[in-house]
C-alpha cells in the first residue's frame, strides 16, 4: 500500500504551489512595476527583462507536462537560465569597471550567476532536471526583483512587490517539487516517516 502511494508519477503536491505561483510570474509581465518620467514602466515593453517571466511560465508548463514533453521544456529553460545569467554577468562587469568597482551588488550577481549555473545542472533532462530549472527560476526572481526592492524606493510599483512574491512561491514550490522526487527516489526514506 505505502509503495503504491509512492510510486514516481503519483499527483504531485507542489503543483499547487508552482502552477498559480508561474502563471503570476508571467502576468506580471503587463503589471507596472517602476515609475517612469511622467508614467509608469510595464516590462512588456522593456523586451531585456523578459527573461524572468518567460521563466515563470516554462515552469507551470513544465509541472503540467508530459514526460515526453518535459525535456524540451528543461532545454528551453536551461537556455534561456544560461543566457539571462551570462548576459547580466556581462552587464556587471561593464558598468562595475565603469562607475563603482566595489559595489557589493555586481559581486551578489555574479554570485548569483554561478549559484544559477549550478543549481541547473547539465547533464539529465528528465523531471528532477525541471525541478532545478523551476528552482534556479525562482531564485533568479527573488534575487531580481528583490534587488529592485531593497532600495525602498518610491518608484517601484505594485507589479514589482507581486513578482517578487510569486518568484519567492515558486523557490518554495521548486523546493517542494524536488523533496518529492526524492520521496519516490528514496522509498525507505518516507516508510521509515511514516513508521
Amino acid at each position: 500500500m505505502v509503495a503504491m502511494a509512492l510510486a514516481p508519477g503519483h499527483k504531485r503536491r507542489h503543483r499547487y504551489l508552482t502552477v498559480p505561483a508561474g502563471v503570476v510570474l508571467f502576468v506580471c509581465l503587463f503589471l507596472p512595476a517602476v515609475k517612469g518620467c511622467s508614467e509608469p514602466v510595464y516590462p512588456i515593453v522593456v523586451p531585456p527583462v523578459y527573461p524572468p517571466y518567460v521563466l515563470g511560465l516554462l515552469v507551470t508548463l513544465t509541472a503540467l507536462a508530459r514526460p515526453s514533453v518535459v525535456r524540451k521544456l528543461v532545454i528551453a529553460s536551461r537556455v534561456i537560465l544560461w543566457l539571462t545569467c551570462i548576459a547580466a554577468a556581462f552587464c556587471l562587469a561593464g558598468i562595475l569597471v565603469v562607475e563603482e568597482p566595489s559595489s557589493w551588488m555586481g559581486y551578489a550577481v555574479f554570485a548569483a550567476c554561478v549559484l544559477v549555473f549550478v543549481v541547473t545542472g547539465w547533464g539529465e533532462r528528465d523531471e528532477l532536471a525541471a525541478a532545478r530549472a523551476a528552482l534556479a527560476t525562482g531564485l533568479l526572481g527573488v534575487i531580481w526583483f528583490g534587488a529592485w526592492l531593497l532600495p525602498r524606493d518610491e518608484g517601484v510599483l505594485f507589479g514589482m512587490y507581486v513578482s517578487f512574491g510569486s518568484s519567492l512561491a515558486l523557490l518554495l514550490g521548486a523546493a517542494e517539487w524536488r523533496r518529492e522526487i526524492h520521496r519516490d527516489h528514496n522509498p525507505e526514506i518516507a516508510t521509515a516517516k511514516i513508521l
